[in-house]
């Protein structure tokens, strides 16, 4: 990562703000176990492996109203991994009870992806008290939902449907927190 900070003054208040990148490369390998036909001693299950690298660009400003109250603003790129439990390569199938269907990682998974901004008034009122509003808007790429990813044929002809996680195509998450400490 890269940083750089600043200190100075805007029209008479302090700020203190920064700016920068962090590049992140991740590689995953999956692995599937196939106990089919092992007569030649070798297991034939597969490797699955996937990388990928993103830079992450962010930068904050804070900024002294007075003593007692600041204005905090945050923008930034940031990414969160895919549980690792849906990394996986292998699937199973679930007959139980007549039923028919069964389930698969996927390990091609890309991480979820938002660019985010931050706004918080923050007010000191006494010695470790705080009063604070914040507002933040998160526009999410890559979210992780589950769909039918495949069917399987069984020996008696039954299909059975096989869920796994997917990419989808995102969407935003906004709010507004209020917070009180004392």
């Amino acid at each position: 990562y890269v940083k750089l900070d600043f200190l100075g003054e805007i029209s008479g208040l302090s700020y203190n703000a920064n700016i920068g990148v962090r590049q992140v490369d991740i590689s995953t390998a999956s692995y599937e176990y196939n106990d089919g036909d092992n007569s030649n001693g070798v297991n034939d299950g597969r490797s699955v492996k996937n990388d990928y690298s993103k830079a992450l660009p962010s930068a904050s400003l804070n900024l002294d109203l007075d003593e007692t109250r600041k204005l905090r603003l945050g923008i930034s790129q940031a990414i969160s991994r895919p549980p690792l439990d849906e990394l996986r390569a292998g699937q199973y199938i679930s007959a139980i009870n007549n039923g028919s269907s069964g389930g698969a990682g996927n390990p091609l998974l890309k991480p979820f992806e938002s660019d985010q901004i931050d706004i918080a008034y923050e007010w000191y009122f006494a010695a470790e008290s705080l009063a604070a509003l914040s507002l933040y808007y998160k526009d999410i790429d890559n979210y992780i939902g589950n769909a039918v990813v495949g069917t399987f044929q069984d020996i008696n002809g039954i299909d059975f449907d096989i869920y796994g996680p997917v990419n989808g195509k995102g969407g935003y998450v906004r709010g507004l927190e209020v917070t009180l400490q004392m």
